[in-house]
């Protein structure tokens, strides 16, 4: 069986730093500054995408300390705080669920359609 994977590690490392500065500049662009929770989770979701980026073994990585693989496992996994906690305590922070339900989203259709990393033999 075969099955779809068209993004490269260079596509996908991309994304990754465009859904991190989205997210980050999200609060002054969408107009929900003024509202300081919501402001402040918004910038450490970015923050905490920045730093995975940041120590991942790929393209946009510059410590290259976790294998892809693993950053994979942390993407298919991280849409809760992306999807839920938004819709729970800031579903009146305008349009700050909606954008971070679909950077989640987003992150897992990222991590699945991504090639996997061919390994090096020994």
């Amino acid at each position: 069986m075969t099955t779809c994977q068209p993004i490269g590690l260079k596509v996908h490392a991309t994304l990754d730093v465009a859904f991190a500065v989205a997210a980050l500049a999200a609060p002054w662009v969408l107009g929900y500054a003024d509202l300081r929770a919501a402001t402040l989770y918004t910038v450490a979701v970015a923050l905490l995408g920045f730093g995975l980026n940041l120590i991942t073994d790929y393209p946009a990585g510059v410590l290259k300390i976790l294998p892809f693989k693993w950053h994979r496992v942390v993407e298919w996994f991280s849409p809760p705080p992306f999807i839920i906690v938004p819709w729970v305590f800031f579903a009146d922070a305008r349009a700050m669920p909606w954008l971070l339900s679909a950077i989640g989203i987003a992150i897992v259709l990222n991590a699945s359609l991504t090639r996997p990393v061919q390994t090096r033999p020994a």
